[in-house]
């Protein structure tokens, strides 16, 4: 396990932004032309959504479940009060539509209804400056520019792209505006404001560190719902003067979570503006080491390690006064400092 003392930074010329377009809208640019962050590259109707409901999650159900229980199909016009969804057991699980519309079932294996609107029209920005190296019609176009790649701490959920929104006062934390984005939050958080966060529809939340046991929570209450970007590790701590500049510079910039490869990605950069990947001291899990463990099953608990073996390691623990050896994954451990 490798931990850095702090995140490294690099600019990548090169860099591909996927921007994902609704199948309703047309595309209205070519492979191979160049992009403004301002430039339309998609326009038409899409429909307005009205509800979106968990179902798998206000009725304690597996996601997997959801669809075959669906007494309507997709694009069907719903009316309030119908019942879309019965699972029958020894208490039915009946859910009624929240008002009239239209049903959506893209995101059902994920056990998610959407109740849609009227049409209306959208027009969709390239968002960041570069050039079009790849157009799939009604799905997706790849724009070639200039990023920032940022290596943080860790990167916990999924792979999201949004705008992003600096918050450093508790004024605007609750503004519904802040709805799909990333937020970056410059002070010591609370598992009240992910909750808040989750009920707003944020999709990431950029901090510098949090206390693990606070992280433990988030995992346990929220799950993968948001995505989190720790810059700095665990602990109360607050994000350094030059990376708070950064993305400052970036607020109301695309910004993307790369969870394959543990990367926070800005797109706006200043035209001078060059990093390198910045020396930073790390400690390697070794044989005998003293090591914290941050899973599940032995949350915060210390041990020394017995043996490493690719990226498993196995520690000896002690448990009610009694020796135990379990297996963790490395990222799953830090070493105390």
């Amino acid at each position: 396990m490798i931990l850095p003392k702090k995140c490294t930074i690099k600019t990548d010329n090169h860099f591909v932004i996927k921007r994902d377009i609704p199948g309703s809208l047309d595309i209205l640019i070519e492979k191979g032309e160049t992009v403004r962050r301002d430039s339309i590259i998609a326009s038409g109707n899409v429909f307005e959504q009205k509800a979106r409901v968990d179902i798998s999650e206000q009725f304690d159900i597996d996601s997997s479940v959801v669809k075959r229980h669906v007494l309507f199909i997709h694009g069907e016009r719903v009316r309030k009060g119908d019942i879309i969804f019965k699972y029958r057991r020894k208490k039915d699980k009946v859910f009624q539509a929240p008002c009239n519309g239209v049903l959506s079932l893209s995101d059902v294996n994920s056990g998610i209804i959407t109740i849609l609107g009227v049409s209306r029209e959208t027009n969709i920005n390239a968002g960041v400056k570069g050039k079009i190296v790849r157009v799939i019609p009604h799905k997706q176009i790849h724009i070639e520019g200039k990023v920032l790649r940022i290596k943080p701490f860790v990167l916990y959920g999924q792979s999201i792209q949004g705008e992003l929104f600096y918050i450093d006062d508790n004024e605007h934390i609750l503004d519904p505006s802040l709805s799909g984005g990333i937020v970056v939050i410059s002070y010591n958080t609370f598992l009240t404001h992910f909750r808040s966060f989750q009920a707003l529809g944020i999709r990431g939340v950029i901090v510098s560190g949090t206390d693990a046991t606070l992280f433990q929570k988030i995992e346990q209450s929220i799950g993968q719902n948001i995505s989190i970007c720790l810059l700095e590790g665990f602990g109360k701590r607050y994000i350094t003067h030059k990376l708070s500049g950064i993305l400052k510079e970036n607020d109301g910039h695309i910004c993307l979570f790369d969870a394959k490869n543990n990367e926070l990605v800005l797109t706006h950069t200043q035209k001078d503006e060059k990093f390198r990947i910045t020396k930073s001291v790390v400690y390697r899990a070794k044989k005998g080491q003293g090591v914290q463990i941050f899973q599940s099953d032995a949350w915060g608990m210390y041990g020394s390690i017995v043996s490493l073996k690719n990226d498993q390691a196995v520690v000896l623990i002690k448990e009610n006064e009694i020796e135990k050896k379990i297996k963790v994954h490395i990222n799953n451990i830090i070493i105390p400092q």
